[in-house]
Protein backbone atom coordinates (compact mmCIF):
# COMPACT_ATOMS: atom_id res chain seq x y z
CA UNK A 1 0.00 0.00 0.00
CA UNK A 2 1.64 3.44 -1.24
CA UNK A 3 1.75 5.93 1.66
CA UNK A 4 0.52 9.63 1.08
CA UNK A 5 3.15 12.07 1.20
CA UNK A 6 0.81 14.63 3.42
CA UNK A 7 0.34 13.19 6.94
CA UNK A 8 -2.96 14.87 7.78
CA UNK A 9 -4.43 13.60 4.45
CA UNK A 10 -2.77 10.40 5.32
CA UNK A 11 -4.81 10.52 8.91
CA UNK A 12 -7.88 11.36 6.99
CA UNK A 13 -7.87 8.44 4.41
CA UNK A 14 -6.82 6.16 7.25
CA UNK A 15 -9.64 7.04 9.06
CA UNK A 16 -12.32 6.76 6.18
CA UNK A 17 -10.58 3.50 5.26
CA UNK A 18 -11.17 1.96 8.40
CA UNK A 19 -14.95 3.48 8.63
CA UNK A 20 -15.49 1.46 5.49
CA UNK A 21 -13.82 -1.68 7.01
CA UNK A 22 -16.28 -1.50 9.64
CA UNK A 23 -18.95 -1.04 7.60
CA UNK A 24 -20.11 1.39 9.46
CA UNK A 25 -22.36 4.23 7.30
CA UNK A 26 -22.56 6.49 10.22
CA UNK A 27 -19.08 6.68 11.17
CA UNK A 28 -18.39 7.02 6.96
CA UNK A 29 -20.65 10.13 6.73
CA UNK A 30 -18.66 12.13 9.42
CA UNK A 31 -16.08 12.46 6.93
CA UNK A 32 -17.96 14.40 4.80
CA UNK A 33 -19.35 18.28 4.94
CA UNK A 34 -22.43 19.52 3.12
CA UNK A 35 -23.75 20.14 0.82
CA UNK A 36 -21.47 17.34 -1.39
CA UNK A 37 -20.92 17.73 -4.33
CA UNK A 38 -20.27 14.02 -6.46
CA UNK A 39 -19.66 13.17 -9.78
CA UNK A 40 -19.43 9.93 -11.44
CA UNK A 41 -19.17 7.78 -14.95
CA UNK A 42 -20.85 4.95 -14.55
CA UNK A 43 -21.33 4.81 -18.64
CA UNK A 44 -22.74 8.41 -18.28
CA UNK A 45 -21.30 11.43 -16.30
CA UNK A 46 -23.87 12.41 -13.88
CA UNK A 47 -23.75 15.01 -10.72
CA UNK A 48 -25.13 14.84 -7.55
CA UNK A 49 -25.81 17.57 -5.05
CA UNK A 50 -26.21 15.18 -1.43
CA UNK A 51 -27.97 18.41 0.59
CA UNK A 52 -27.65 16.93 4.22
CA UNK A 53 -26.06 13.73 6.17
CA UNK A 54 -29.47 11.99 6.05
CA UNK A 55 -29.86 12.30 2.60
CA UNK A 56 -25.93 10.79 2.18
CA UNK A 57 -26.52 7.76 4.86
CA UNK A 58 -29.05 5.61 1.89
CA UNK A 59 -26.33 5.70 -0.34
CA UNK A 60 -23.64 4.77 1.62
CA UNK A 61 -25.55 1.70 2.86
CA UNK A 62 -25.94 0.88 -0.94
CA UNK A 63 -22.26 1.09 -1.66
CA UNK A 64 -21.78 -1.34 1.54
CA UNK A 65 -24.38 -3.42 -0.06
CA UNK A 66 -22.16 -3.55 -2.86
CA UNK A 67 -19.04 -4.23 -1.24
CA UNK A 68 -20.65 -7.30 0.73
CA UNK A 69 -21.80 -8.60 -2.65
CA UNK A 70 -18.29 -8.48 -3.95
CA UNK A 71 -16.40 -9.64 -0.72
CA UNK A 72 -14.51 -6.86 -0.14
CA UNK A 73 -12.64 -6.72 3.24
CA UNK A 74 -10.71 -3.70 2.78
CA UNK A 75 -9.34 -1.41 0.17
CA UNK A 76 -5.05 -0.17 -0.12
CA UNK A 77 -4.07 3.03 -1.64
CA UNK A 78 -2.36 2.07 -4.78
CA UNK A 79 -1.23 5.77 -5.56
CA UNK A 80 -1.95 9.39 -4.37
CA UNK A 81 -1.28 13.01 -5.80
CA UNK A 82 -1.98 15.49 -2.72
CA UNK A 83 -1.62 19.09 -3.88
CA UNK A 84 -2.50 21.85 -0.88
CA UNK A 85 -3.91 24.88 -2.55
CA UNK A 86 -3.66 26.41 1.25
CA UNK A 87 -3.21 25.13 4.68
CA UNK A 88 -7.21 24.50 5.01
CA UNK A 89 -8.20 23.26 1.61
CA UNK A 90 -6.19 20.26 -0.33
CA UNK A 91 -7.27 17.81 -3.50
CA UNK A 92 -6.48 14.17 -3.65
CA UNK A 93 -6.34 11.59 -6.57
CA UNK A 94 -6.46 8.67 -5.32
CA UNK A 95 -6.00 5.20 -6.91
CA UNK A 96 -7.59 2.85 -4.20
CA UNK A 97 -7.65 -1.22 -4.80
CA UNK A 98 -10.50 -3.17 -3.25
CA UNK A 99 -9.42 -6.02 -1.86
CA UNK A 100 -11.07 -9.40 -0.96
CA UNK A 101 -10.46 -11.45 2.47
CA UNK A 102 -8.32 -14.14 0.08
CA UNK A 103 -6.07 -10.70 -0.49
CA UNK A 104 -7.09 -10.93 -4.26
CA UNK A 105 -8.09 -7.68 -6.08
CA UNK A 106 -11.35 -7.11 -6.27
CA UNK A 107 -11.14 -3.88 -8.45
CA UNK A 108 -9.58 -0.78 -8.75
CA UNK A 109 -11.03 2.57 -9.18
CA UNK A 110 -9.76 6.63 -9.17
CA UNK A 111 -11.22 9.02 -7.19
CA UNK A 112 -10.33 12.71 -6.53
CA UNK A 113 -11.55 14.41 -3.10
CA UNK A 114 -11.65 17.84 -2.59
CA UNK A 115 -10.68 18.54 1.14
CA UNK A 116 -11.53 21.18 3.52
CA UNK A 117 -11.03 22.19 6.90
CA UNK A 118 -13.73 21.53 9.04
CA UNK A 119 -13.90 22.13 13.07
CA UNK A 120 -13.46 18.58 13.65
CA UNK A 121 -10.22 18.21 10.87
CA UNK A 122 -10.72 17.24 7.30
CA UNK A 123 -13.96 16.79 5.48
CA UNK A 124 -14.83 15.81 1.68
CA UNK A 125 -16.95 18.41 0.44
CA UNK A 126 -16.38 17.26 -3.01
CA UNK A 127 -15.85 13.61 -5.01
CA UNK A 128 -15.25 12.84 -8.66
CA UNK A 129 -15.16 8.94 -9.39
CA UNK A 130 -15.17 6.45 -11.71
CA UNK A 131 -16.27 3.63 -9.45
CA UNK A 132 -19.11 2.82 -10.62
CA UNK A 133 -17.58 2.02 -13.94
CA UNK A 134 -15.10 -0.07 -12.43
CA UNK A 135 -17.78 -1.41 -10.19
CA UNK A 136 -19.64 -2.93 -13.71
CA UNK A 137 -16.70 -3.79 -15.51
CA UNK A 138 -16.09 -6.26 -12.88
CA UNK A 139 -19.46 -7.78 -12.43
CA UNK A 140 -19.41 -8.59 -16.37
CA UNK A 141 -15.50 -9.78 -15.54
CA UNK A 142 -17.24 -12.36 -12.54
CA UNK A 143 -20.33 -13.26 -14.64
CA UNK A 144 -18.29 -13.87 -18.12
Amino acid sequence: MADIPDKEVQAFFDSYRSAFEKRDAADIALHFRFPLHVTGDAGQVTTVVVPTIDAWHPQLERLLGAYQQFGVATAEVLSSQITRFSPRLAVAAITWRLVNSAGATVYEFEATYTLAESDDGLKVVAIVHNEQLRAREAMAAKKA
